[in-house]
C-alpha cells in the first residue's frame, strides 16, 4: 500500500506547486513533510510500521518535484540551458 506513496508525494508536489505558483515554495515543502508525517501516523494506527526511511523518501520526493516545478516556471532552467549552449 505505501510503496507508491513517493510517487503520489512526487505528483502532489508537482500538481500543488504547478496550481499554486503564488505561494512559497518553502510553504508547499513544509505542508507535504506535514502529509509525509500523517501519512506515517496513519500507518502506525493502521497496524504498518512506522518507518523512518518511508518519511524521509516521500518528504524529499515531494521537496524536489515542488524546487523542480519553481525552476521550470520562473525560467531558470532556459537561463541555464543558454549558458550551457
Amino acid at each position: 500500500m505505501l510503496a507508491a506513496t513517493p510517487l503520489a508525494f512526487c505528483l502532489g508536489a508537482t500538481a500543488s506547486r504547478w496550481f499554486f505558483p503564488t505561494t512559497e515554495t518553502r510553504y508547499h515543502i513544509l505542508a507535504f513533510w506535514l502529509l509525509a508525517a500523517m501519512a506515517e501516523l496513519v500507518a502506525n494506527r493502521i497496524g504498518l510500521r512506522a518507518s523512518l526511511r518511508r518519511f524521509c523518501l516521500n518528504a524529499a520526493a515531494a521537496a524536489v518535484a515542488g524546487a523542480s516545478v519553481k525552476w521550470y516556471t520562473e525560467g531558470m532552467v532556459h537561463r541555464f540551458l543558454a549558458v550551457l549552449l
